[in-house]
Order: structure tokens, then C-alpha cells, then sequence
């Protein structure tokens, strides 16, 4: 069950439904916010410049951290999926997990491209908690408004 809207500490942030259980951190220079899921779970988002390096170039950096090759464009659609959200906009959902010595490491980023900016939301942590977080991590993507 959701806990209530919390909204990051600035007007031109978005606001979100947090899942019960996820602790804010404090924000960063780089984090716009920050939240710990479980023992081990890292919740960040992220807003850089409107092109933000683009969608190919974030997911193969994930996934080098990742300890997985690079994918092609053509390759892409295997590591991303779409998911619609309110008022026509969607959000490219990314899954991965870790292999050789990151095995047992999982990824589940979210970007969502705004005309101003590009929003990247990022759970990293143990594959199992990971794993089972995916639809409170689903559901907290489709609770952001801007």
C-alpha cells in the first residue's frame, strides 16, 4: 500500500507516491532525491539536460556497471521495455542483472524525457530484493506528476 504524496523539497520537482517500507535519504548534488528500499536497495533520481546522452548510451554504461556487455540499437529492445503513464507521456523502463562478479546485483532505472529535462530514476541493490520491489518500483513511476 502507497504511503502519501511526498514532494521533493522544491516547487519545480515532481511529486510521487512513495511505497510503504522506502526510507528518504537526504538528496545529494547530483541526487534530487534519494531513497533506501530494504537492506540494500538504492533508490535515486536524476534530472540532467533534455538529451542527457540518450537512451542507448545510459543503458550500456548500466550495464557495464553491471559487469554486461554493450548492446547495439538494434539490441536495445532487449533490455527496455515502454510503459505508458498519465497525460500521454511513457517511460522507458530498463531490467538488468548483474553477471560474473556483480551476479546477484540487479538494475531497475526508469527515463522519462520532459522538454526541459530527462528524469532518471534508478533501484540498484541484491537481485532478490530488487526483483521483488519491481511493481511498488512500477507503480511509483507511474505516481510521478510534474
Amino acid at each position: 500500500m502507497a504511503g502519501p504524496v511526498v514532494a521533493p523539497p522544491s516547487t519545480e520537482l515532481p511529486q510521487w507516491e512513495v511505497p510503504e517500507g522506502w526510507k528518504p535519504k537526504a538528496a545529494t548534488t547530483m541526487r534530487l532525491a534519494s531513497f533506501m528500499v530494504g537492506a540494500d536497495g538504492d533508490l535515486s533520481v536524476v534530472a540532467l539536460g533534455p538529451g542527457a546522452g540518450g537512451t542507448l548510451a545510459n543503458v550500456n554504461r548500466w550495464r557495464g556497471q553491471l559487469g554486461l556487455a554493450a548492446v547495439s540499437d538494434a539490441e536495445l529492445a532487449s533490455t527496455t521495455s515502454s510503459l505508458a503513464l498519465a497525460g500521454g507521456q511513457s517511460a522507458t523502463l530498463v531490467d538488468l542483472t548483474g553477471a560474473g562478479q556483480f551476479a546477484g546485483r540487479k538494475m531497475l532505472a526508469a527515463i522519462i524525457a520532459r522538454p526541459d529535462r530527462t528524469w532518471f530514476y534508478k533501484l540498484t541493490g541484491d537481485a532478490a530484493l530488487v526483483g521483488a520491489e519491481k511493481d511498488h518500483f512500477v507503480k511509483f513511476i507511474k505516481s510521478v506528476k510534474y
